[in-house]
């Protein structure tokens, strides 16, 4: 929730087709990452130590999305924010690697692993 007040607050003074451009970016980052996290808890959580650390680096990532949002397109803070985004998306990678133990869901989470994980490998690639 603080991830998105902060991708809004610059939207509450400018309105501009760039404001709401800038907004609509960060916020589906915001959302693609919050997704990712809940499809996965929803399917596999499995409220160990592992998961449960796994779930306070994610929130941490949230947290520094969070402090970097408000001037990520204008300044420095879009390293920060970048880099909190990758870290969420890295550790979702892993604890769908860590899912593979499931037998019924091994084929499933070996595809999301390496798409979340090519995926963010390939779009660092290109920055």
């Amino acid at each position: 929730m603080a991830a998105v007040a902060q991708v809004d607050a610059p939207l509450s003074t400018d309105y501009s087709p760039a404001g709401v451009f800038r907004f609509l970016a960060f916020f589906l980052l915001v959302w693609w990452a919050w997704h990712g996290h809940t499809l996965y808890s929803t399917r596999f959580d499995t409220d160990d130590l592992v998961q449960r650390l796994f779930t306070l680096v994610q929130m941490f990532a949230v947290a520094a999305m969070a402090a970097n949002a408000r001037d990520a397109f204008d300044s420095r803070y879009s390293a920060g924010f970048a880099a909190a985004y990758a870290a969420m998306r890295f550790v979702l990678a892993v604890q769908y690697l860590r899912a593979r133990r499931i037998p019924a869901s091994r084929q499933l989470t070996t595809q999301y692993a390496f798409g979340v994980g090519l995926r963010q490998l390939f779009g660092s690639c290109l920055r």
